[in-house]
């Protein structure tokens, strides 16, 4: 009993959730050993994209004759009118607003967790923005009100093409044909039984036709 017991509270721990979305309960996995860094496999793979990272940063600052990556983009924006800073300062300065509000980001995350959670189903940015966090969390509800807007008649749409166009229409014609032909080869079978008795049944009642046709010829 204290096995299976054990066992059933195993399955229950690792069998994730389907969905998470903002509001959900939080559920802490049970691990047995302290929370730690990740070894080398992971941490040479993540160096090396924050490098990247950075240098991408530097790829297509608007300096003049360095624009290599904006013509090598160009074919696939032929045509299409791309809105760009009107001068070296106008892109420094979306690029210093950009930093800006990155580190005021990072500095709000810092200051809301710096000292951790001391519960994990307490959020200190809900209780902070109170009526606003539901708001914020849920992304001001646009995908959740399309996905309501859409699932109604897209889902309607898909069990009427389910119900009528693809058993009913298609299953139907196919399943139709094939009974049709079902229904023909049973009836056409006692034509070619194997029966030399009806064979020879058959021959008697041709020859038989075949005089009585002669006879009323003649006649």
């Amino acid at each position: 009993m204290i096995a299976g017991g054990d066992g059933e509270a195993d399955d229950a721990d690792s069998d994730p959730s389907p969905t998470v979305s903002y509001g959900d309960a939080v559920r802490v996995p049970t691990e047995d050993r302290a929370p730690h860094e990740s070894p080398w496999v992971m941490t040479i793979p993540i160096l090396a994209l924050a490098a990247l990272a950075a240098v991408a940063g530097f790829v297509n600052m608007p300096l003049r004759n360095v624009e290599f990556f904006d013509d090598w983009l160009a074919p696939s924006f032929r045509g299409i009118a791309i809105p760009e800073p009107a001068s070296f300062t106008a892109g420094l300065a979306l690029e210093v607003v950009s930093v800006v509000l990155a580190l005021i980001g990072i500095g709000l995350a810092y200051l809301l967790y710096r000292a951790g959670l001391p519960r994990p189903d307490e959020e200190p940015l809900d209780t902070r923005l109170s009526a606003a966090a539901p708001v914020l969390g849920h992304a001001y509800y646009f995908d959740e009100t399309v996905a309501k807007a859409v699932d109604g008649p897209v889902r309607g749409l898909a069990a009427w093409l389910d119900r009528v166009v693809d058993r009913r229409i298609i299953d139907g014609t196919v399943d139709g044909i094939g009974g049709l032909v079902k229904r023909g080869a049973v009836a056409l079978r006692h034509l070619q039984d194997g029966f030399v008795r009806r064979y020879a049944l058959g021959i008697a009642f041709g020859v038989a036709a075949l005089l009585l046709y002669v006879a009323v010829r003649a006649a």
